[in-house]
């Protein structure tokens, strides 16, 4: 036999209002659980039958008897979209408009606000809901309704004068922050127009000291941080490059140099976003965004961190222009310079802007910083003791090799000095190490470096050239012959020749490029000539020597030099024994093409 509360639950459902009248003059408790069915309201809802919530209500249910596992009937009326019974429950003077959802902690208001029921959210305004409530993640309905961009509901919450614009949820977010991070600009409107107008009614007093706090209620809640970052809403605005939303904040009094909890200003930000939304080879770049930030007064001398951007590096303190040379932006360096950017303000390193220009290629830039910029500084040292003409060993441009040389020359210009780095290595080691020719004629071209006396800090106290001809760098053995080097010279610990290293390392047109240039083919002539050597640490070296380019070399020291070529060789070794500068042979009275070869131009 079915047990009075089945009989119950089944009349409500199929609607037998005699039936359901009969078990409530019997005495039967209304607002008794039926397992996961819930109460007899419950049943009601279900059915979606208006009249029948009206009688169980009329005859004692409970409004706000919960179900079984704790839901509220106006909650479920919500669910079940049964709009109608929802008013009714509203409406019902016993009603907890404010009972929550035992698991979401969410009130009907945040359940209306969440799925866009604009007028039930009037209903439950009228019904004198409290606005402010937090759900689990302590949400309050404002917060739902700028997250779904429901507008309309931001509009109806916001114009009650006690709906709180400043509550932070679990995020450590306020309603305005997550307007400006999701570029919400309708939202944003609609919240600083209130702001606006609280702040203004506010300060309709005679009272001064009211009147100070009142005016800074409009700056404390435009300049609300996020608790955890830190970030103000001009961050979070500055960090998509929202122009609307910007200028919007700016109007209503937003701090341009507010600092989040890494010291970012806005500006840094906004300068960040350029290499995320263009290409960091693209001369297409967006500007308008720090533009905007300028003009209002951000301080583009501010420096901090960028841990959380990937292209930049890592726990390095950087301002604003050196943010705009690692993206490439030279109209953005322009603006910042325009507005009083500190040229030569390093990052935390003690990189430059126009270091940290030329260590990223940005070309452009430095010369924009070299030809424009008068008050640069080219001989700031970076932590590891590097300066500018360390830098410009990293720009390449295959399609201008003359570029980096004249990027040097532009250097030594402004000043530039051959300094060495912690190592003790000067950029014109490193030129080699980087195989940058054009920096290397530069150098050479700039200094008085004596190519004959310089040794490299090797074991074997080998020269520039022994390097150059191991490497097979033919561009860059043609620059130090042509600035004094000697094609024949010896390593101090065991006597080999620049050609010896290139036969050794098996660089043919090194080899190549040597013999046609004169050296002495009898220097290293137990190297391919035949029979035994007395040193059998030679002997065992010749042995990992090409064959083939040992007859090449033993036919070619069977061969007389031409008497052009002697001239050559004659004329380098007056120069070289006399200790002269290689530059005077420009000036020497023979024919122009021997003059270009003499220089191996």
């Amino acid at each position: 036999m079915a047990s009075s509360d089945e009989m119950l639950h089944a009349a409500i459902r199929s609607g037998k209002f005699d039936e359901v009248q009969k078990l409530i003059d019997s005495g039967i408790n209304l607002n008794h659980v039926y397992g996961m069915r819930g109460t007899a309201l419950c049943a009601g809802i279900e059915s979606r039958n208006i009249q029948m919530v009206k009688l169980l209500l009329k005859t004692g249910s409970d409004v706000n008897a919960q179900d079984w596992d704790g839901e509220p009937p106006l909650i479920l009326a919500l669910r079940k979209n049964c709009l109608d019974i929802a008013r009714v429950l509203i409406n019902h003077k016993k009603i907890a408009i404010d009972k929550v959802d035992p698991l979401t902690k969410k009130t009907a208001l945040h359940f209306a606000t969440e799925n866009m029921m604009v007028d039930v959210v009037k209903w439950l305004i009228t019904g004198g809901c409290d606005l402010n409530k937090a759900d689990i993640e302590s949400n309050i309905a404002l917060h739902l309704a700028v997250s779904a961009r429901f507008h309309d509901i931001v509009d109806i919450l916001v114009s009650q004068k006690n709906c709180l614009i400043k509550f932070y949820n679990r995020a450590g977010m306020v309603p305005l922050h997550i307007a400006c991070k999701s570029d919400d600009v309708q939202s944003v409107k609609l919240i600083l127009g209130v702001i606006k107008e609280r702040a203004k009614k506010k300060s309709n007093t005679d009272d001064l000291g009211e009147l100070l706090m009142n005016e800074n209620y409009l700056s404390v809640n435009v300049n609300s941080e996020t608790i955890y970052e830190k970030d103000s809403c001009l961050h979070l605005a500055a960090r998509n490059g929202n122009k609307e939303v910007l200028k919007l904040l700016i109007s209503h009094g937003a701090k341009v140099n507010a600092k989040n909890n890494l010291g970012q200003t806005p500006i840094l930000l906004a300068c960040c976003l350029q290499s995320v939304s263009n290409s960091m080879k693209s001369s297409n770049h967006d500007n308008s965004v720090p533009e905007i930030l300028l003009k209002a007064g951000a301080d583009p001398n501010v420096r901090s961190h960028m841990r959380n951007w990937k292209p930049g590096p890592k726990n390095v303190e950087i301002t604003p222009l050196v943010m705009s040379c690692i993206c490439n932006n030279v109209e953005l360096c322009r603006s910042l310079i325009k507005y009083g950017a500190n040229i030569n303000l390093c990052d935390s390193t003690g990189q430059s802007p126009l270091f940290t220009a030329l260590d990223n290629n940005a070309r452009q830039i430095a010369w924009y910083f070299l030809n424009e910029v008068s008050e640069i500084n080219v001989n700031l040292q970076n932590h590891l003791g590097m300066t500018c003409l360390h830098a410009v060993l990293k720009c390449f441009n295959e399609k201008d090799l003359n570029e980096v040389y004249e990027l040097t020359k532009a250097i030594f210009k402004h000043g530039g000095v051959l300094s060495p780095d912690k190592k003790g290595e000067t950029p014109f080691v490193a030129a080699l190490d980087y195989e940058n020719a054009g920096v290397l004629q530069a150098i050479l071209e700039e200094t008085d470096i004596n190519l004959r006396d310089f040794k490299i800090n090797d074991q074997a106290g080998s020269s520039l050239l022994h390097v150059s001809a191991r490497m097979g760098l033919i561009e860059i053995s043609r620059i130090l012959l042509a600035h004094g080097a000697d094609i024949d010279a010896l390593t101090h610990e065991t006597g080999h020749t620049p050609l010896f290293e290139a036969l050794h390392n098996d660089q043919t047109e090194m080899v190549e490029f040597l013999i046609q240039n004169g050296c002495d083919l009898s220097l290293d002539s137990s190297v391919w000539e035949d029979g035994e050597s007395d040193n059998s640490e030679e002997e065992e070296t010749s042995l990992d020597i090409n064959d083939e380019l040992l007859n090449f070399v033993h036919e070619e020291s069977c061969c007389p030099k031409s008497l052009y070529l002697l001239t050559m060789i004659s004329i380098r070794t007056h120069f070289h024994s006399n200790n002269l500068c290689f530059k005077h042979i420009d000036v020497l009275p023979v024919p122009e093409k021997l003059k270009r070869n003499l220089r191996y131009r």
